[in-house]
């Protein structure tokens, strides 16, 4: 039998990723870790490993027990502007143990998984992003962005030592409903759902100038993506980009939210709160950021078929559906 281990399999992409192997996977044993204090256990009800993987203890336990096949690596500190503010170092440490932790584990499995970011480019002043790019530009430096640089990094060595085959995916703005609406400073489309339809708020601010453009990927999408590329042999040893090429602006996207919640009659039409500029933008502030999905194209084949509009329907009918929020 084959078995995958999926770490952050209960996080906003993880739950995606799990029901993507149920899927394409129907024989594969799924490992799934609910992150959680104390001694690790798995949990016979919930059919899930409950531990830290900051925590050696918990890996060992998995691996001890599991003849792992694959492993997913998913798993990773929760985006916010308060981590950018308030908890760099946190978000560097607890990032770094758990990818290192898990590779000291992996060293005979088949295939290592890792979920990186388009963070990645922090210092890119190109707008188009290729996969070559980043080997030219000099590393990150905001703690998400530097904790991701030195996952890929120890990836990449620990295959060089023992000769693990990897992919290194680098997710650009993927859409998950089960990102918690509660709280400032989430990613900007969760902000701007929890503003225009929970909040209603009578001013819409923006933080920087509003321009910077970015593209989205529904996250089924996304999951589905990275399960079909697990044992394609072209992606081994491979950083991809994953995305779909549909570029919109920060104030576009507050004007798309605005029609699809009066096309689903949820607000008012004559709903239009002005914009404000103000504060500093915790991400890149650049006009245009666009991925090159060449290389993905070319080593699988895979080609977004949502478009925006329709990847922010699916998010808020399933926001609307959760009562406007979870977590």
């Amino acid at each position: 039998m084959t078995i995958v281990l999926v770490t952050g399999s209960e996080g906003n992409i993880g739950r995606y990723l799990v029901d993507a192997l149920r899927i394409k996977c129907p024989t594969w044993k799924i490992l799934r870790v609910k992150n959680g204090a104390g001694h690790p256990v798995f949990d016979p009800q919930s059919g899930r490993y409950v531990g830290d993987l900051r925590r050696r203890d918990l890996l060992d336990l998995i691996f001890t027990e599991n003849a792992v096949d694959y492993v997913i690596h998913a798993a990773s500190t929760s985006y916010s502007h308060s981590g950018y503010r308030d908890h760099p170092f946190k978000i560097l440490r607890d990032d770094c143990q758990m990818v290192l932790n898990t590779l000291s584990y992996a060293r005979n499995v088949k295939k290592f998984v890792y979920l990186s970011s388009a963070l990645a480019y922090e210092q890119a002043a190109t707008p188009l992003l290729t996969e070559e790019l980043s080997q030219n530009l000099p590393a990150p430096t905001s703690s998400y962005g530097v904790a991701k640089y030195l996952g890929e990094q120890a990836v990449r060595v620990a295959s060089i030592e023992h000769g693990i085959r990897y992919t290194i995916w680098r997710p650009f703005n993927v859409v998950s409903p089960l990102e918690p609406t509660e709280g400032e400073g989430r990613h900007v489309f969760v902000d701007f759902f929890r503003r225009l339809f929970v909040e209603r708020v009578s001013n819409f601010r923006l933080l920087g100038s509003g321009n910077q453009v970015r593209c989205f990927l529904w996250v089924e999408e996304a999951a589905g993506c990275i399960v079909a590329a697990v044992e394609n042999p072209a992606t081994d040893n491979e950083i991809i980009n994953l995305a779909r090429d549909e570029p919109i602006s920060l104030v576009q996207l507050k004007e798309l939210l605005l029609s699809i919640g009066r096309e689903m009659r949820v607000l008012p039409g004559e709903y239009d709160p002005p914009i404000c500029l103000s504060g500093e933008f915790s991400g890149i502030e650049s006009e245009v950021r666009v991925p090159s999905i060449k290389k993905l194209k070319r080593l699988t084949g895979w080609e977004s078929a949502v478009s925006v509009r329709e990847c922010f329907r699916r998010f808020v009918e399933a926001k609307l559906r959760m009562g406007g929020n979870v977590g």
